[in-house]
């Protein structure tokens, strides 16, 4: 049986929650909080998986493309704290657990420089 799960994602243009559906190689592996990269229109962008759902709110659903750490990065506690937050300030619920999220997890793209040549000795 086909396993789908809410994910939670945030980015500049549509913050909200998506539904997809997992992968045989992940199936049985992913639980709430977990953080994952999933595609988002031409972008793969992180996410952190909310609740697992017995069907989707859309006809197709893309699959989960990888699982980021194997353990969750959001607690149910923080998760529920998040959704408190939602209800009480009516921010989005992404920008609510994005704040939650352990340094460093943020979508945003990480540069690497490399040498291409060595440099002569003077």
């Amino acid at each position: 049986m086909q396993e789908f799960v809410r994910v939670g994602g945030n980015l500049p243009i549509q913050a909200g929650l998506f539904d997809y559906h997992v992968p045989l190689a992940l199936a049985g592996v992913l639980l709430p909080g977990h953080l994952v990269t999933v595609p988002f229109g031409a972008q793969v962008v992180q996410g952190v998986i909310w609740r697992r759902i017995d069907q989707p709110e859309v006809r197709e659903t893309k699959p989960i493309h990888q699982l980021l750490d194997p353990q969750p990065v959001l607690t149910a506690v923080q998760m529920r704290l998040a959704e408190w937050l939602e209800a009480e300030t009516l921010a989005p619920l992404a920008d609510c657990f994005d704040a939650m999220l352990p340094p460093g997890l943020s979508q945003q793209a990480d540069t690497v420089f490399s040498l291409s040549q060595s440099l002569p000795a003077h």
